[in-house]
């Protein structure tokens, strides 16, 4: 399903599409063609791009998909739009098109080792627009952050899967994997570590709902969320009394000099961390 401006589109396995304006009443739109449709994506002027197997292509505008000439055999899993440019992921491609008429692989002109990632058996299993940024994740650990003329390629585990990925801003991305598990990078994807963020199931998919909970779904439509706390390792364990969920702690660390970065008042240099861990249930 594609949200945008004027409503909702969603298309099928069986290859249907349809369109609503409130998520409530559906109409259907005209397809073509006939193929398995995987995703859709769709522009703020309302123009919509639907992909599937063997590397079609739909655009459609005003009730009807029409099929466009393809790039690739490949199957097509996902697509998004966002930066004036629609991109779609598939099995060992990445495509990008400004109209959804015209495409090229996102490599094309780049560097030998770039060039070489299009030809790789990358399983691209989701691509996502996110703090004004797309994101692709697939098989080997692959990770594609960036715009148009500027993606950059990440390996984060190379024995996982991921299937899907949020953003929570420029430096923060948290990746759910095949296994229901979930790999985070604070850096803008420079290290990643996995996490011990917990929904209570097997998601297969992702989305952020909040500025601090993210909201899981399963293969059978169940939903669970879980909040979004800052998760450090300390260099020397805790002392004192047992910390339990759901404790609110306050970790400072101490200077002997001033960084030269601050600029705060005070003769003593002190640099605050605050984690505030908040309950679970």
């Amino acid at each position: 399903v594609c949200p945008f401006d004027t409503g909702f589109l969603v298309v099928s396995a069986a290859g249907d599409a349809a369109y609503s304006t409130d998520g409530l009443a559906w109409v259907p739109w005209f397809v073509t063609s006939e193929t398995m449709l995987k995703a859709v994506a769709a522009d703020n002027a309302g123009t919509a791009v639907a992909v599937g197997n063997d590397g079609i292509i739909l655009v459609g505008s005003q009730g009807v998909f029409s099929q466009v000439p393809s790039v690739t055999d490949k199957n097509l899993n996902s697509i998004a739009y966002g930066d004036g440019h629609f991109i779609a992921a598939g099995d060992g491609v990445l495509l990008q098109s400004a109209d959804g008429l015209t495409w090229e692989n996102i490599f094309k002109g780049k560097s030998a080792a770039e060039s070489e990632l299009s030809r790789q058996s990358i399983q691209w299993q989701s691509v996502s627009y996110q703090e004004n940024r797309f994101i692709a994740v697939g098989s080997k650990g692959s990770v594609v952050i960036g715009n148009p003329g500027n993606f950059e390629f990440q390996t984060a585990t190379a024995d996982l899967t991921f299937i899907d990925a949020v953003a929570l801003s420029d430096q923060q991305f948290i990746l759910l994997d095949q296994n229901g598990n979930y790999t985070v990078s604070n850096d803008g994807g420079l290290n990643w570590r996995l996490s011990t963020i917990e929904t209570g199931m097997t998601s297969h998919l992702v989305e952020r709902i909040d500025s601090d909970r993210i909201l899981g779904a399963d293969a059978a439509g169940h939903l669970g969320q879980a909040n979004i706390v800052a998760e450090i390792e300390l260099a020397s364990p805790l002392t004192g009394e047992q910390l339990q969920p759901g404790d609110v702690c306050f970790l400072e660390m101490y200077s002997n000099s001033i960084p030269a970065d601050y600029t705060g008042p005070g003769a003593a240099g002190i640099e605050l961390l605050y984690i505030s861990r908040k309950h679970t249930s």
